[in-house]
């Protein structure tokens, strides 16, 4: 069914990859719904933030593209904190990217970025993606991608940004040109995913023929819960865990965006009333909030809780 809808749009996918990608059927009970509603309900459409990244740190190292299964639990099983986990991820079998193509054709998509410090837009250390996996290596095995035009407009840039704008802003290195030309990645389109403080997060789009006007406000609205349904399974995996956050102080956090006094945090969680005034002091200072009500939202806004 993917396939046609390619055919029909006149965006065939290139088969440039150096590894195989299998087509996934659209899951029985859901070929009526949009991608807007798939999405959307996947997420809850609620943005996360992080710090601002002040400098580029793309360095020249060895990151093979490791095959990557997100909505595998079995993907995990071998990763136990997300320092652990490869940073450069191929996206594969994943039923979201693909509902979107029914919608908006593309070649390529690349999602990258975590809220949380150290794997914020620019680091480079957590990056899913189907564009060719031979392309990426040699992307970031050389080191490249500091001098990546449309990676240095999204830093300043306040929406979408294409090729074509970064290219005025800022000169494309001859071996950037070869390898994108090699690969035949074109047209890339990029959609800034921020919070208050800045860039966090990054959506980009690819394909042999220019984004329209319209595809690319439909591109904008979209890309902010994509990324966070396609980010959730490793957010929900390992965040807690990388803030240090402990099962209770989780609990009681939850509980207490129910509106749960301490008292009735302790009813329900079996915890003494001093044990959950603990949990909430230690899981707000943990969260760098100043309050009780700041530590929910911003135990929200990271997907923590929901």
């Amino acid at each position: 069914m993917v396939g046609k809808t390619l055919q029909k749009t006149g965006s065939a996918r290139p088969q440039r990859h150096a590894i195989a990608t299998k087509r996934v059927a659209m899951p029985s009970g859901r070929s009526n719904r949009s991608p807007c509603n798939l999405i959307l309900s996947v997420c809850s459409f609620r943005l996360d933030c992080s710090r601002v990244v002040p400098h580029l740190k793309v360095v020249a190292v060895e990151m093979p593209v490791v095959p990557f299964s997100l909505f595998d639990p079995n993907s995990f099983t071998n990763y136990m904190d997300l320092s652990s986990l490869p940073p450069l991820r191929h996206l594969r079998l994943n039923f979201l990217t693909e509902f979107l193509r029914t919608s908006i054709a593309f070649d390529y998509v690349s999602i990258g970025g975590l809220r949380l410090t150290g794997f914020e837009f620019g680091n480079a250390r957590s990056i899913d993606s189907d564009m060719p996996p031979l392309m990426l290596e040699q992307y970031f095995d050389r080191g490249v991608g500091k001098s990546d035009p449309l990676v240095l407009a999204a830093f300043a840039a306040r929406g979408i940004v294409t090729d074509v704008e970064a290219y005025d802003q800022f000169e494309l290195s001859d071996e950037l040109r070869a390898l994108f030309r090699q690969f035949g990645v074109r047209n890339r389109t990029l959609v800034p995913i921020r919070s208050e403080e800045g860039i966090y997060g990054c959506v980009i789009f690819a394909r042999q023929q220019a984004f329209t006007n319209d595809e690319k406000q439909f591109l904008s609205f979209i890309s902010p819960p994509l990324h966070t349904a396609v980010k959730k399974p490793i957010m929900d995996r390992y965040a807690a865990q990388y803030l240090e956050i402990t099962p209770g102080e989780l609990l009681c956090l939850r509980l207490a965006s129910r509106g749960f006094t301490s008292d009735e945090i302790a009813a329900e969680s079996g915890y003494e009333i001093r044990t959950v005034d603990n949990y909430i002091r230690s899981v707000t200072k943990k969260l760098d909030a100043s309050n009780r009500v700041e530590a929910v939202a911003e135990a929200i806004r990271r997907a923590l809780i929901s």
